[in-house]
């Protein structure tokens, strides 16, 4: 009998068995995989807030002063750039508002994301940064980055870079998750 109880046969293109044994696990794959399409939006909305921060800490400074900047570096940020010698907070904080005190500011900034992976209250950041200046000139860098989740605000934990380019903003890459593979390990500085 049908659904309906009319106890008219129902027709379909395949055998009962098929679908049973077939259908079945086709139905779940399917559902396992609409599940996982279906992104957790928790986490989805974390990884927004960590891409915020990462390509909008920059215009930060340009756009609502020093102070505010800071606030986006937890207590115990290091900063480690081109293989050189880590800087804490306090060093990396204070080179910033003595370059940010002579004028300088971020215009515009374009990220390309590679990965943002969270785990719990810290989250990794892989990605591709742009920055273009007031001055004319441009950096981009290939970024690992540590995001630290402390009473409900994400905040920069710590970083590490490689220069891809820094120099006049007209020759330099748009980023693009392929960038890294076409330029290379080597930083790439104009004169």
């Amino acid at each position: 009998m049908n659904r309906m109880g009319d106890g008219r046969q129902e027709r379909s293109a395949f055998p009962g068995s098929f679908r049973r044994w077939i259908g079945l696990p086709v139905l779940a794959a399917a559902m396992l995989l609409g599940q996982a399409a279906l992104a957790d939006p928790a986490a989805e909305q974390d990884r927004a807030a960590i891409r915020q921060l990462e390509e909008g800490v920059a215009r930060v400074l340009a756009e609502k002063g020093f102070d505010a900047y800071a606030d986006l570096f937890h207590a115990d940020y290091s900063n480690w750039g081109d293989g050189g010698v880590a800087r804490d907070r306090a060093a990396f904080l204070s080179d910033v508002q003595r370059w940010h005190a002579g004028g300088g500011h971020a215009v515009a900034t374009h990220m390309a994301p590679l990965s943002i992976e969270v785990f719990g209250d810290l989250a990794l950041s892989r990605y591709v940064l742009r920055e273009d200046f007031n001055d004319g000139s441009a950096f981009v860098g290939r970024f690992v980055s540590l995001a630290k989740r402390e009473h409900g605000a994400w905040l920069l934990f710590r970083t590490s870079y490689t220069t891809l380019y820094q120099g006049p903003a007209a020759d330099a890459p748009v980023p693009t998750p392929a960038l890294q593979a076409t330029i290379g390990t080597d930083a790439r500085r104009a004169e």
